[in-house]
């Protein structure tokens, strides 16, 4: 009973940690690089932002006024969700109070927030980018003899992997050495789970082909990386000749003509999105400037800064950010 009660409990707080962007209404600025700190300044082109803002997230639970109504910057709140506080709006993390489960972040109007790449705990789904977790091979661990053979796809079909081998130890396990593999995955290495061993594509990129030959070592859960991998196309965007490198294949970030998410940015001839060529800061978008021959957003130190706009982060936007909450990996 106590095991299903904090699974519930868990499951409750997986509602609270994701949250949904709406369709930006082409009024609202992308996000910028990282500030500047200096008056006047540029910002880092840093990366290309969706062109979503945030909906649905009002206040914090009790934080702000009636249930059900809108918090500032459009963010409408949820019932029981607060309504627009203090809280709500802000120029950077420090105007979004303390979180009580996590953490705040102040995102600036038009992006979308951060994504952490933790997936934390066995069952956790606070991070509501993460992938399925590893399993172990089927019957790792199972006692096995002369007498008890371990598990194959044969004799109980419908798993993933199988733990096959008996080791010395009289312990079911993937493998024992490399030569206990398939072709498909020849090289035994220990498992994701960090239970019994694994079979896997590859342990260094000499093992991989002339058509996918970086080994990318494949995540292991609570975050941990083990020695196995997969082969694949590249491990960074260095390694492609045009696009980004994207779970390790190289794709297009954008097409010729099409928008970047951010009005600072447009699509190059390598198909990837970065500063628009400029020669002065009229060529450049409002709160923009040109520097060495692509724009980039202005940076700032307060709001008189950014004329009728908002000094978020330290760049210059068309209005306040907005706090979202984070909850904290266990």
């Amino acid at each position: 009973m106590l095991s299903r009660a904090l699974t519930a409990l868990v499951t409750g707080l997986c509602l609270f940690s994701c949250y949904s962007v709406g369709d930006d209404d082409g009024d609202e600025d992308g996000s910028g690089g990282a500030a500047g700190a200096s008056r006047g300044g540029v910002t880092g082109r840093g990366g290309v932002t969706g062109g979503a803002g945030i909906v649905g997230r009002g206040g914090t639970t009790g934080r702000g006024g009636s249930a059900g109504s809108a918090g500032n910057g459009g963010s409408g709140a949820l019932a029981g969700s607060g309504g627009s506080s203090a809280g709500d709006t802000c120029r950077n993390v420090n105007d979004c109070g303390v979180s009580m489960t996590g953490f705040f972040e102040c995102v600036p109007p038009g992006a979308q927030p951060t994504q952490g790449g933790g997936c934390g705990a066995i069952d956790w789904c606070g991070q509501c980018s993460c992938g399925p977790m590893p399993q172990t091979p089927y019957g790792t661990g199972n006692v096995c003899d002369e007498v008890t053979a371990c598990p194959t796809a044969e004799t109980d079909p419908g798993f993933e992997s199988y733990a096959s081998v008996c080791d010395a130890g009289g312990l079911c396990t993937a493998c024992e050495v490399d030569l206990d593999c398939p072709l498909e995955a020849p090289r035994c290495a220990p498992g994701r789970t960090g239970f019994g061993n694994e079979c896997f594509e590859c342990l260094e990129d000499g093992d991989c082909p002339e058509l996918l030959p970086h080994c990318i070592p494949l995540q292991a859960q609570f975050g941990i990386f083990t020695p196995g991998g997969a082969c694949r196309e590249c491990a960074t965007t260095a390694d492609c000749a045009t696009g980004v490198c994207l779970e390790g294949a190289c794709v297009a970030q954008c097409q010729p003509g099409d928008a970047c998410g951010n009005e600072f940015m447009s699509c190059g001839a390598e198909l990837r999105c970065e500063p628009s060529p400029c020669t002065t800061a009229a060529d450049c978008p409002t709160f923009g400037t040109c520097l060495d021959g692509g724009c980039a957003r202005l940076s700032c130190t307060a709001d008189a800064n950014c004329g009728s706009g908002a000094c978020v982060n330290g760049a210059c936007f068309s209005g306040p950010g907005s706090c979202v909450e984070h909850l904290a990996v266990p």
